[in-house]
C-alpha cells in the first residue's frame, strides 16, 4: 500500500496566503452575493452532465497510461491503471503539491506494481507529455478557428507552446536528451554518471519506437480526452445561461488550464478565477457569471473528480 505524508511546508502557506489574498481581493470587486446568486440559477441537469463528462475524461486518461505501460512490457489490468488515475486525483486535491503530488502518486502506485522506477518514470512523463501537446494542440486549433484570436498574445503563445512540446517529445524520442545530458556531465567531468544516465533514460527512448497503431490510439485519446473537455466547459457556460461559441470557450479552456499549471495558488484557485474573468470578460460576459464558472469548473474538473478518487483510495485501504 502506498502511503503518502501530508506535510504543510513554507512554500504552502505562501501559496495559500496568495490564494486567499486573491480570492479576497475578487470578491471585494464582484460582490459574492451576486456570484452566489448566479450559481444557484445554474441549470443542474448541464453541471451534472459537465461532471459525468470529467470522469470520463480521466477513463480515457487511463486507457492511454495503459497503451503506454504495454509499449514497456508490462500488462496491468484496466481497473488498476483507472484506481491510480483517480487516486491521484484525490491526491491532488488533498495532499500539498497539487500537480506535482498527483503525478509523484502515480510513479509510486505505478512503480509499485511494476517494479521498474525508471519505466514506471518515464511512462507518467511521456503521458504528461502528450497530454499537455493534445491541450496545446486542441487550443491552437480552436484559435485558428477563431481567426480574430490568432493575433492575440494567448493564441501566439499556443502556438508557440505547441512548437516547444512537439520539439521536447522529439528531441526525447530520437536521442537527443541523452546526448545532451552526456554532453553536459562530461563538460563536468562526472563521467561515472554517463552510464547510470544512459540506463535511467533508455526507457523513455523505447516510447520512440512506438508502433504505428499504439500512437495512433495514444495520440487519438489524447485528442479525445481534450475535446471532451471542450465540451464539459460548453455545459458549465451554457448552465449559466452564457451564449458563447464552443470555438471561442475552446481557447479559453486551453489559456486558462495552461495558467492554472503555475505553482503560484493552491489547486490554482484565484488564478482560475482571473483568468476566467480576464478572457470571458472581453467577450462580454458579466463579470459574477465569470467567477461563477470558475466555481464551477473547478467544482466540475476537480472535486467531483477528486471524491470519485477518494472512494476508489478508500475501497483500496479497507479491502
Amino acid at each position: 500500500m502506498t502511503h503518502v505524508r501530508i506535510i504543510a511546508t513554507p512554500r504552502l502557506w505562501l501559496r495559500l496566503a496568495i490564494t486567499a489574498i486573491i480570492l479576497c481581493v475578487l470578491y471585494t470587486q464582484v460582490p459574492a452575493s451576486e456570484v452566489v446568486a448566479a450559481l444557484a440559477v445554474a441549470e443542474g441537469r448541464l453541471v451534472v452532465a459537465a461532471c459525468l463528462l470529467a470522469v470520463l475524461m480521466h477513463v480515457l486518461t487511463s486507457w492511454r497510461l495503459l497503451l503506454l505501460t504495454r509499449q514497456q512490457g508490462f500488462h496491468l489490468p484496466f481497473s488498476d491503471i483507472a484506481a491510480i488515475e483517480f487516486s491521484s486525483m484525490f491526491y491532488r486535491v488533498f495532499v500539498p503539491g497539487g500537480t506535482l503530488a498527483s503525478l509523484a502518486v502515480r510513479f509510486l502506485k505505478l512503480q509499485k506494481r511494476t517494479g521498474s522506477p525508471a519505466r514506471a518514470l518515464a511512462c507518467v512523463g511521456v503521458d504528461r507529455l502528450f497530454a499537455t501537446f493534445a491541450l496545446i494542440a486542441v487550443g491552437v486549433v480552436f484559435v485558428l478557428l477563431h481567426r480574430q484570436a490568432i493575433t492575440d498574445p494567448e493564441g501566439i503563445a499556443l502556438i508557440a507552446l505547441l512548437i516547444l512540446t512537439l520539439a521536447g517529445y522529439g528531441a526525447a524520442v530520437v536521442g537527443a536528451v541523452e546526448r545532451l545530458l552526456n554532453v553536459v556531465l562530461r563538460a563536468l567531468r562526472l563521467h561515472g554518471l554517463i552510464k547510470s544516465t544512459s540506463a535511467a533514460l533508455s526507457p523513455l527512448m523505447e516510447f520512440g519506437a512506438l508502433p504505428p497503431r499504439r500512437l495512433l490510439g495514444v495520440i487519438g485519446l489524447s485528442l479525445a480526452v481534450q475535446l471532451i473537455g471542450v465540451a464539459g466547459f460548453f455545459l458549465v457556460a451554457a448552465s449559466l445561461g452564457m451564449k458563447m461559441d464552443v470555438i471561442v470557450l475552446g481557447w479559453i479552456r486551453t489559456v486558462v488550464i495552461l495558467v492554472t499549471m503555475l505553482p503560484i495558488s493552491f489547486l490554482g484557485l484565484g488564478i482560475r478565477d482571473i483568468a476566467l474573468l480576464t478572457l470571458l470578460r472581453g467577450e462580454g460576459v458579466p463579470e459574477e457569471l465569470c467567477l461563477a464558472m470558475a466555481v464551477l469548473v473547478f467544482f466540475t474538473t476537480v472535486l467531483f473528480v477528486a471524491g470519485i478518487g477518494g472512494l476508489v483510495e478508500a475501497k483500496r485501504r479497507f479491502q
